[in-house]
């Protein structure tokens, strides 16, 4: 199992001229804490796209990355582009099932063992919409995401029973092979490079049941994006621990 990474954003609205992976929360770094769940996990290699400050950040985790072996990957055209291209730049490096994640996450260092664990290929790492979540949601049926609801379709369902999407993915080589990256490539192609990549799940889990399992979310988590972000986190963790 591999862990894959995307780090290539500037994250204008923490209006900080570092990459949001090296922020840090309690004396801790993003990456730091990233770093434990993957060793907690056994998880040893790590896929890292790259972009903002590139050079600074590659530094910085080669520094911070003890017994984890890093590959980079450059998105230059990370002004231009989402998050749906800095996956597809890594087609070349999946030789293995990978843990996909964002590097604007807090978390429980168990959420990347237990996802690892999880005997489904194809898993998407979900948390009961509250009032504070943003974002991409999913409708859930026995387990199985039935559809991902973007941010501007949200007032069509029903909130009670939306989940968030933690944006970190369990997915097995043979889907993201045969199935995933063919479809990532053709919506690229139709829709351009500043797109997200949870919008050709969106398509997949309509086309096809039981694709992708809902894992929910019972410990604490946390996306950094803003200011008002950064200080929520701080006051839900201390140091290694929640608080």
């Amino acid at each position: 199992m591999k862990a894959l990474v995307l780090a290539a954003g500037m994250g204008k609205r923490l209006h900080s001229n570092i990459n949001k992976c090296m922020v840090n929360i309690n004396g801790m770094s993003l990456w730091e804490r990233l770093v434990l769940a993957f060793k907690m996990a056994d998880i040893t290699n790590v896929i890292v796209v790259t972009g903002y400050h590139a050079n600074e950040l590659e530094d910085y985790i080669l520094q911070h990355s003890p017994e984890i072996n890093v590959c980079f990957v450059r998105n230059s055209d990370y002004e231009k582009t989402n998050n749906i291209w800095s996956l597809y730049l890594t087609y070349p490096y999946i030789d293995e099932d990978i843990i996909l994640l964002e590097s604007d996450l807090i978390f429980e260092e168990n959420i990347i063992k237990d996802l690892c664990e999880c005997p489904f290929p194809n898993v998407a790492v979900l948390s009961k919409m509250q009032s504070w979540m943003d974002g991409t949601t999913v409708c859930l049926k026995d387990k199985y995401i039935e559809e991902i609801v973007p941010k501007n379709e949200m007032m069509n369902h029903d909130f009670s029973t939306l989940y968030k999407t933690v944006n970190i993915y369990k997915l097995s080589m043979n889907f993201l092979k045969s199935k995933y990256f063919p479809a990532l490539s053709k919506y690229i192609s139709e829709h351009g490079k500043d797109e997200y990549y949870e919008m050709v799940l969106k398509k997949m889990v309509v086309e096809e049941t039981e694709l992708l399992i809902g894992l929910e979310l019972t410990s604490r988590w946390y996306e950094i994006d803003t200011i008002e972000d950064l200080k929520r986190a701080e006051s839900l963790f201390v140091g290694g621990e929640l608080s």
